[in-house]
């Protein structure tokens, strides 16, 4: 890759130890806020939907079984109101196999944050999140190749010299399946590109000025197996990674792969519910 044609280039610093971040199992409540389990009423005949509810969206792939105290559902995890109480549904994540609470994909008017473990900042936040052009939540026949788009605002001042990365996949998986920002410290201020002339170089993003929010898409596959998948994100420290804005996404990069491998670093489990930016429900 030639340099002639870009706005500067930059060294790759001495690798930096990693700092914690909060812990993405934090067990959160399943029950009311009072902590009383909530109460539904789910004949057969009524189909998924409890009764006094506008929960129907939720209920495409959802098992018609409900007891006084508990819901057993495969679909898109979220409060609802049953009976009066602030209920959140039980979801079975497929990819994970375990119970996961309140993984739900943000919304219009919210963003997913990525906090800088051990700091007063924020790695980077993530907005307006589109599942195939609709929307952050998508109801698919059969699994296959879907892309995600949504706005990125990389802005970590305390990351200091490092080279970052943010990387999407699936809950559940080892691995991550797309690395989609590649910069230094602020997103924005066009292309440039990081250890030029190295075996290490990659198309690169380190704005002079205030971050900007940029926007970049990837591909995800999803299993054809049916169930709820739940989209997520987090940052991370490689020599390499793709710029997947649309002017990176003009020029040929591969996927490197070693920053695929960040998926579970410093997380066991992978990325939890608080990373969540999205839901593919696979329905049967």
């Amino acid at each position: 890759m030639s340099t002639a044609s870009w706005l500067g280039c930059y060294s790759f610093p001495a690798a930096g130890a990693l700092r914690p971040l909060r812990d993405p199992d934090a067990l959160e409540l399943d029950e009311d806020e009072d902590g009383s389990a909530a109460g539904c009423r789910l004949p057969a005949e009524a189909g998924c939907q409890p009764a006094g509810t506008n929960a129907a969206s939720y209920c495409t792939t959802a098992q018609k079984l409900c007891s006084d105290a508990d819901v057993s559902t495969s679909f898109k995890g979220g409060p609802a109101l049953v009976s009066g109480h602030l209920f959140t549904w039980h979801m079975t994540d497929k990819m994970s196999h375990s119970d996961v609470h309140r993984t739900t994909a943000i919304t219009s008017d919210t963003e997913m944050v990525e906090p800088y473990g051990g700091g007063t900042g924020f790695r980077f936040k993530i907005r307006n999140v589109m599942i195939d052009g609709q929307a952050d939540v998508l109801h698919v026949r059969g699994g296959g190749s879907h892309k995600v788009s949504f706005d990125v605002l990389h802005d970590c001042s305390e990351c200091g010299n490092a080279i970052n990365q943010v990387i999407v996949g699936l809950a559940g998986q080892d691995r991550a399946q797309a690395s989609v920002w590649n910069g230094k410290q602020r997103s924005g201020g066009g292309l440039k590109v990081v250890n030029a002339d190295t075996h290490v170089e990659a198309l690169a993003e380190d704005n002079p000025g205030p971050a900007e929010w940029v926007n970049v898409s990837c591909d995800l596959v999803v299993p054809d197996e049916p169930g709820v998948y739940s989209v997520r994100a987090r940052y991370a420290q490689a020599y390499q990674g793709r710029l997947m804005t649309a002017e990176g996404r003009a020029i040929s990069q591969p996927e490197y792969q070693d920053v695929l491998g960040w998926w579970k670093v410093d997380r066991p489990e992978g990325p939890g519910p608080e990373s969540t930016i999205g839901t593919i429900i696979v329905e049967a």
